[in-house]
């Protein structure tokens, strides 16, 4: 009677997250175009043109429950470029950062988040740090530094935070939001080709008369990002079981997704899944 609704997601992370993460470095086997993979509730790496690149790679929770975690200095040390939007530790984990900080890895962080990145292990030379505006070149990417909407509205709390957008000149653009507490749309569209959206649904997870209302404000924010193709993530965070969003939210908010623009592909990515990015719609690697 106390086994809770989500425990199910914990034993299938024990027994088959090993094999999705080594799944999903076979990313770094495709040089042909643009790729993605979900590597935790917030991670991902992505493969451009053979260019390897990952956001906010944290592997908090799951290292308890999988093997892998404890080898990314191994498995992800021939990254070119990590970028992180903020410290909360399901973006920004220690543990991880230490295992990598002796490579040739680039780190794109913002400006405030400068001094922890040194606390933990990453020499200067190897960081770079943004502020909202900015707008560099690194490998094969424009990175484009967005505010972040981390706070809540009417004076709520929230952390500094940053979002990011990603264009190639020759591939599809990517909207990073980041995690979002004021839904408010972005004033000029971004008109990305993907937006990675962070489910959070008030903090009522188990309240369907709070959530769903709020599920149609994370659609209106998810299309001023894009209108073409939406990944619904952040799910499984851990914690409590009335803050914590599941699959169940998440096609809550793609149901409210396609009501408002039927044509937009909106995907709730498993670990390990692959998926080849174009400037039309998602593909999944088969």
């Amino acid at each position: 009677a106390n086994y809770p609704f989500y425990a199910s997601y914990y034993d299938e992370t024990r027994l088959n997250y090993d094999k999705s993460f080594l799944d999903a470095l076979d990313i770094f086997n495709k040089n042909d175009g643009c790729y993605t993979t979900l590597i935790s509730p917030s991670s991902y790496l992505f493969s451009t043109y053979g260019y390897h690149w990952a956001m906010d790679v944290s592997f908090l929770h799951i290292r308890k429950l999988a093997k892998t975690p404890s080898q990314v200095g191994k498995y992800l040390k021939n990254l070119k470029l990590i970028l992180i939007t903020h410290a909360h530790a399901d973006h920004m984990e220690e543990q991880t950062i230490r295992s990598l900080s002796d490579t040739d890895i680039t780190w794109i962080t913002p400006s405030f988040l400068k001094d922890k990145m040194l606390s933990f292990g990453i020499k200067e030379d190897k960081l770079i740090t943004v502020n909202v505006g900015d707008e560099l070149s690194v490998g094969p990417l424009n990175v484009k530094v967005l505010e972040g909407k981390h706070f809540r509205p009417n004076g709520g709390g929230g952390i500094e935070t940053v979002g990011y957008l990603i264009k190639n000149e020759n591939g599809p653009s990517i909207a990073f939001p980041s995690d979002v507490r004021n839904y408010t749309p972005n004033t000029n569209e971004l008109d990305a080709d993907y937006c990675y959206a962070h489910l959070w649904l008030t903090d009522m997870a188990l309240d369907p008369n709070k959530y769903i209302p709020k599920s149609y404000e994370f659609a209106d924010f998810a299309l001023s990002n894009s209108r073409k193709n939406i990944f619904i993530t952040h799910l499984f965070v851990n914690r409590p079981q009335d803050k914590m969003w599941t699959t169940t939210h998440a096609e809550v908010a793609r149901t409210s997704i396609l009501k408002k623009s039927p044509k937009t592909s909106v995907i709730i990515p498993r670990y390990g899944e692959i998926f080849k990015l174009s400037t039309q719609n998602i593909n999944k690697e088969i």
